[in-house]
């Protein structure tokens, strides 16, 4: 007889679904051992016959725990956090994962019925915990595992004695029930086999002699993936067992066997080890000469863009090329002392190049981003100017150096430590909305420029805290209608800041303005409370509920007008809202608001249109 007790999460849910007796019908005394089933049902299907095999006479329950995804994958092919997406998509994915999970029960159920057994299922959540609430709950007392790490688990080794086999093999067993396999195995195969099980008397558990002598050197080798080594210790014991049946009669020695099953495990693991080494040290070059082959790539673009520009159109005049001698100079050959900071592109070099003070960002031949990075900052900063975006003064293309005016207090992040007042922080609001209007609504090309990477480390501040917006890496460009009625948007791959991005965004792989705005809208709920980036809307909408917004206000910026300021925080919520139809465009009459805070700061930010 076989019965299946089937585990999964399903949100907060809990539901508990009886196909046939209920569970108390099923005896879990000697007569009764469970098997932990995974979504492999193929691999699992072999499991069960091997218990089936050795157990012929026992109940059979069968345990699986199944989860939810956190990552929701969309049409796109793009996967996103499931905490991001909205209800629809949540119920969505859970329903196909419901669907996927009802189909492997049926498979098992089939192949269960070929045998004349039952089945049961019930809905529970996490691996490790569903099947130690199964163990406690229905006091298993025999329990089969494919998981080398589950076999291990103590809390399930302190109720059960445990068997881990794999693809229809026994790997190892609890050393309470060594004596039990080895009959049931010897009443199956005769009394000629060899007991494959020696008990080490230092342990809490029995394995294959292969795998108990060379512990030390699996647990060095981390890298190796654990189920090519769970098949190289299943291949050597057939091996043996291969050696017993050609020479019948003659029994091998428990110590021969273990010598010999250390020293061939111990060579396919260093066999590996240097295999993984080898593998690394290819994918460093090639990565290496990517990174070689995209450089030499985009000079000839460059190359070839500079020849149209000579037969069609004038050189950008506030552009200048700048040569690798001169870089050098500027920063005493790349001084480390003159690095300023350093990103995923590389490091930021304070410099001073004809007499005024620059900032000198180059690409990092370790970078993880590629060439076409510096080639879209520098065709989206060519086509843009205004007072709060950052000015590109030039470019060496030898170095892939981009070359900005330097601002001396440096970003956002670190002007916030040291103190800003809340007529600084609603200043540079106004500021950066004004400079989002500009770029999705004016460039000399008639395309709208997303930036896609909004946040407190891409907004610079100088001399004066005037705030620049920074860092067109990731920006792309859209095409706009005329009558800039109708919403444009660009496929691309999901990129941005974990905490700024926006969920309409990952979900679709759509870049839209919108996208912007919510990432502007987190911009400002952090101006105005300090708060950290992640969840913050969350939290801020729970305060506001309580009607506690002086609590979350930040403290530090002085005494905030608190009516206007709440009003601008409902704003900035709805900048946040999930659905990107729901946010408000930046030129709508809504930023009233903001527009009466600058006022009373001394500071009114207009919107700055390139003619």
């Amino acid at each position: 007889m076989c019965a299946s007790w089937l585990a999964m999460e399903s949100g907060n849910e809990q539901l508990i679904v009886e196909e046939a007796t209920a569970a108390n019908d099923i005896n879990n005394g000697e007569n009764t051992i469970h098997v932990a089933v995974g979504k492999k049902f193929k691999e699992e299907r072999e499991n069960l016959l091997w218990v089936m095999k050795y157990f012929p006479e026992a109940t059979i329950v069968i345990i699986h725990v199944h989860w939810h995804s956190k990552w929701v994958l969309t049409d796109l092919g793009v996967k996103f956090q499931y905490e991001f997406a909205n209800e629809q998509s949540q119920a969505q994915h859970r329903e196909v994962e419901r669907t996927k999970m009802k189909k492997l029960m049926q498979d098992y159920k089939s192949f269960c019925s070929e045998r004349k057994v039952k089945a049961h299922h019930t809905e529970r959540k996490v691996v490790l915990e569903g099947i130690q609430y199964l163990v406690e709950k229905y006091q298993i007392k025999r329990l089969v595992l494919g998981s080398r790490s589950m076999a291990k688990q103590v809390s399930l080794l302190r109720h059960c004695q445990v068997w881990h086999v794999r693809k229809g093999k026994l790997v190892s067993t609890s050393i309470s029930c060594s004596k039990a396999i080895c009959d049931a195995q010897a009443t199956q195969e005769g009394s000629s086999v060899t007991q494959i099980l020696a008990p080490n008397l230092s342990s809490n558990r029995v394995e294959f002699n292969e795998t108990q002598a060379s512990s030390a050197l699996l647990n060095e080798l981390e890298e190796v993936d654990e189920t090519e080594l769970d098949n190289r210790v299943v291949a050597d014991h057939d091996k043996g067992n291969t050696l017993e049946q050609e020479v019948p009669g003659q029994l091998v020695s428990q110590q021969n066997t273990g010598r010999d099953g250390t020293s061939s495990v111990s060579q396919e693991v260093v066999k590996l080890k240097i295999l993984l080494t080898e593998a690394r040290e290819k994918l460093r070059q090639t990565e290496q000469e990517k990174v070689a082959l995209e450089r030499v790539m985009s000079k000839l673009n460059l190359n070839q863009g500079s020849n149209r520009q000579d037969n069609h159109e004038p050189e950008t005049p506030h552009i200048r090329q700048f040569t690798e001698d001169q870089l050098k100079k500027a920063t005493n050959n790349f001084n480390l002392r003159s690095i300023i900071g350093e990103g995923g592109y590389g490091p930021v070099y304070k410099a001073n190049l004809l007499g005024n003070t620059v900032a000198i960002k180059m690409l990092s031949p370790e970078s993880n981003q590629s060439s076409r990075e510096y080639e879209q900052e520098l065709k989206v900063l060519s086509m843009v100017e205004h007072p709060n975006i950052v000015k590109l003064v030039g470019v060496c293309s030898e170095l892939y150096a981009l070359v900005y005016e330097y601002l001396p207090h440096h970003s956002l992040n670190q002007r916030l430590a040291r103190g800003l007042q809340w007529q600084d922080r609603i200043r540079i609001i106004g500021e950066q909305r004004s400079a989002l209007i500009y770029l999705h609504t004016s460039t000399k090309r008639g395309q709208a420029i997303v930036h896609a990477d909004l946040k407190f480390s891409n907004i610079l501040l100088d001399e004066n805290d005037v705030s620049r917006l920074s860092d067109f890496g990731t920006a792309r460009l859209i095409h706009q209608s005329s009558s800039r009625t109708t919403l444009f948007y660009r496929n691309t791959n999901p990129m941005g800041t974990t905490g700024y991005i926006d969920p309409a965004f990952l979900m679709s792989g759509k870049l839209t303005p919108q996208s912007d705005i919510y990432s502007f809208g987190i911009v400002i709920l952090r101006l105005l409370t300090g708060l950290p980036k992640l969840n913050i809307a969350e939290r801020i909408k729970g305060v506001m509920r309580k009607g506690a917004l002086r609590c979350i206000l930040d403290v530090t910026a002085g005494e905030w007008p608190v009516a206007k300021t709440k009003q601008l925080l409902q704003l900035a919520l709805r900048c946040c809202s999930i659905d990107p139809t729901k946010r408000p465009s930046l030129e709508s009459k809504e930023w009233k608001t903001l527009h009466i805070l600058q006022e009373m700061t001394g500071n009114s930010v207009g919107n700055f249109i390139l003619t």
